[in-house]
């Protein structure tokens, strides 16, 4: 299934045939790998492209395989070229969204942490937390303060590395993070 890829890519994975899952004795490879499963290259312009000539995203919503997740984010990572403008840190799957006005940006942050998540509507909350929120600083800006949607509560935030880090405790469905910036 793999592709044959351009001399100006760069084919960090190859496809490797299948091959029989059991007996144990039969599990091994009967071809060597061939032609690009993961094609990425850079542009002279500075754009990044990731080719993936196989359905990863329908594999990873049947078998939910960590490594198919981890090999889509990566590939998001590298083809973005920067550190993520968003980053959570903490336990759950959540749902991003992010707003930017002229003084203001809002983060809504969807808990969709739950046994059925991939398989219809959510039956039971699951709150998650404490959460570390990271929001890139964008140039020039200085954040004035950082309020959570549902209450208005003003919340402690610090500044550092070019980012503004927020602490949530918890997360139940649905809330949002507005930063006022000057």
């Amino acid at each position: 299934m793999g592709v044959d890829a351009h001399d100006s890519t760069e084919q960090p994975f190859l496809f490797v045939p299948q091959f029989p899952d059991l007996p144990m004795e039969e599990v091994y490879p009967r071809e060597a790998p061939r032609g690009g499963a993961v094609i990425a290259r850079s542009h002279q312009g500075g754009g990044r492209t990731v080719f993936i000539p196989w359905n990863i995203g329908a594999t990873f919503w049947q078998v939910l395989a960590g490594d198919h997740g981890k090999l889509i984010a990566n590939c998001v990572d590298w083809a973005l070229g920067k550190r993520r403008d968003v980053e959570i840190e903490g336990r759950g799957v959540v749902d991003l969204a992010l707003r930017q006005g002229d003084g203001t940006t809002v983060l809504l942050i969807n808990n969709l942490t739950n046994p059925m998540m991939m398989k219809g509507p959510i039956r039971e909350v699951f709150p998650i937390g404490p959460l570390t929120v990271s929001l890139a600083v964008a140039q020039g800006k200085t954040p004035d303060q950082v309020r959570l949607g549902s209450t208005g509560e003003n919340l402690d935030f610090e500044v550092a590395d070019g980012r503004v880090r927020v602490k949530l405790a918890e997360l139940a469905t649905l809330d949002a993070i507005q930063v006022d910036w000057r």
